[in-house]
């Protein structure tokens, strides 16, 4: 429990920084005020649920992710993942929060082709604190990742959204290393 409101408090104070240098508040407190006052209008939010594999060894990943953009670019995530392995060690639990950057674009546009002309993007990068895994009560955990999202399906101001993404874990023990990942998820965009 104290890692994660540790990692909620980080997760906090990073997106207060952000808010912080966008608009000049000179507190922390107006920019958690601000993170507040945004996520009350939310219309800006993606959930995706995935399953990964690492690259070395026997060990999986299922997740559910949460992100909250507060414009185009910067936003903050939080998820939960749950690892198992037929290996050393049979599974984990693991809570992360941290912040996240994207784009949209259109990666296709140079073909010329209407279809692939119309395909959007959006590549992200992250970086979450995690909680420890098992007996390593010495630090919290750090989980980056990339990847990128394809709109897949319209409706109102909804998006079916699918993507790929790559991860390094630290801190985690016996489930550290690299992981190829895929999610399936909905968005709602500004």
């Amino acid at each position: 429990m104290k890692s994660f409101k540790l990692t909620l408090l980080a997760a906090i104070m990073c997106c207060g920084l952000t808010s912080q240098a966008q608009t000049n508040v000179p507190s922390i407190s107006g920019g958690i005020q601000e993170i507040g006052q945004a996520i009350a209008n939310s219309t800006n939010w993606t959930g995706v649920a995935g399953y990964g594999r690492a690259t070395k060894g026997n060990k999986n990943l299922a997740f559910f992710d949460a992100a909250y953009n507060f414009n185009q670019n910067v936003g903050i995530v939080a998820g939960y993942d749950y690892l198992w392995s037929k290996g050393q060690v049979s599974q984990a639990n693991v809570v992360k929060g941290g912040v996240t950057l994207s784009a949209t674009i259109h990666p296709f546009a140079f073909v010329g082709s209407t279809f692939l002309t119309n395909v959007l993007a959006t590549p992200f990068a992250s970086d979450l604190l995690a909680t420890p895994s098992g007996n390593n009560n010495s630090g919290i955990g750090n989980i980056v990742t990339a990847g990128v999202n394809f709109d897949l399906y319209s409706f109102k101001n909804f998006e079916l959204v699918s993507g790929l993404q790559y991860e390094n874990r630290m801190g985690q023990g016996y489930w550290d290393g690299h992981y190829g990942m895929v999610h399936l998820g909905i968005s709602r965009r500004f």
